[in-house]
């Protein structure tokens, strides 16, 4: 009896490549707008009740730079390792949408105020500073509503090198400059309020050379979900070009929607060019060796999170854990150190420490 011969097939995967880069805005802790007198206030809950002639665009209300906004973002710069712009100036970004009375934000494009440096191990491109936008909300039926308490707030913006490959090196990230923004005291950085925002840039590609096109995630408001928002549309993009449907990744504007665990598609993504940048001719170009003591900013910087977990490692000998418990809660690693400069026994301090936490 002849034996029948059975074939077995199999499909090899290739190997593709995420690139990711972030770009995150922050608001920052001022007591006025980015370029009027309005009080920032990420509370108020009554709508349009911080506002006034410049926010709104009447004619000829005419902006001023906030100088505390500049300050604040020079010392991110100086904390990040950046290198800080000498001279910098503000430009138009002109688009249309409800939630820009101007039709255009003031912003900056060409000489941003910090080139370079790094967060937890991520490469920057650059920070700068803008107004942020108004609030819309659209789900009220078929009209939507526009609050523009937080139009003018000052919003740092910070950009990536395109970098990062994995969505828990994203969320990572986002973690560590939260923690950074809190210790320089610049922002709140509270992502349910919207005082920080996080966008993703995610490209797939076979061929580790080359990127693959690229698709910006918005509407983003945890760490959580910026991993979540990675990971599905990394498998999104990884099982179009399995399937030979790779011309379907267009690059485009995606929004993440929490409640699905998935992204939709929001608009076709502009260019640079489509937003038509020049320079803001109401404001004054800034040399910022001569409006800053930049030397004195700098050695006025509290101690950063890295070299806090460094030094509490060493001088008390503590877990891991630990640290970050008293890192990520500035007023509690405040009062440990208090203790342990009491007990100075280090086996007395950990055992104080795994009470404290």
């Amino acid at each position: 009896m002849k034996k029948r011969l059975k074939t077995v097939y199999f499909w090899v995967m290739k190997e593709y490549f995420t690139t990711i880069g972030l770009e995150v805005h922050a608001e920052l802790n001022t007591k006025t707008g980015m370029f009027c007198a309005c009080k920032n206030d990420p509370d108020e809950k009554r709508p349009n009740w911080n506002v006034c002639p410049v926010c709104m665009a009447h004619p000829g209300a005419l902006p001023v730079i906030n100088k505390k906004a500049v300050e604040n973002v020079i010392k991110v710069g100086l904390a990040v390792g950046g290198t800080i712009a000498d001279f910098t100036e503000f430009d138009r970004k002109n688009y249309f949408y409800p939630d820009i009375p101007k039709a255009y934000q003031i912003s900056q494009y060409k000489y941003p105020i910090v080139s370079g440096g790094e967060v937890a191990g991520v490469k920057l491109t650059r920070i700068h500073l803008e107004e942020d936008t108004a609030t819309s909300t659209h789900d009220k039926g078929d009209y939507s509503l526009v609050d523009f308490n937080r139009s003018g707030v000052p919003l740092m913006e910070l950009v990536t090198e395109p970098v990062i490959h994995s969505s828990k090196e994203a969320g990572n990230f986002g973690r560590e400059l939260q923690l950074l923004l809190r210790c320089l005291d610049v922002s709140e950085a509270n992502m349910e309020k919207g005082q920080m925002r996080v966008e993703l840039n995610i490209s797939v590609s076979d061929d580790p050379e080359k990127f693959g096109t690229k698709v910006e995630v918005k509407n983003i408001n945890s760490f959580r979900a910026v991993e979540r928002a990675a990971e599905y549309e990394i498998k999104r993009m990884t099982e179009l070009l399995e399937e030979g449907r790779g011309n379907e990744i267009v690059q485009e504007t995606r929004g993440w929607d929490e409640n699905k665990q998935s992204t939709f598609s929001q608009r076709s993504k502009e260019n640079a060019q489509d937003y038509r940048y020049f320079p803001d001719p109401d404001l004054p170009k800034l040399v910022l060796s001569e409006a800053f003591d930049v030397p004195k900013l700098e050695a006025g910087l509290p101690e950063l999170p890295e070299a806090k977990r460094i030094r509490f490692a060493e001088q008390f000998g503590i877990k891991d854990e630990d640290i970050e418990s008293y890192i990520v809660d500035i007023e509690l690693g405040a009062w440990f150190e208090k203790i342990a400069g009491i007990l100075k026994n280090k086996d007395a301090i950990k055992n104080a420490s795994n009470y404290i936490t």
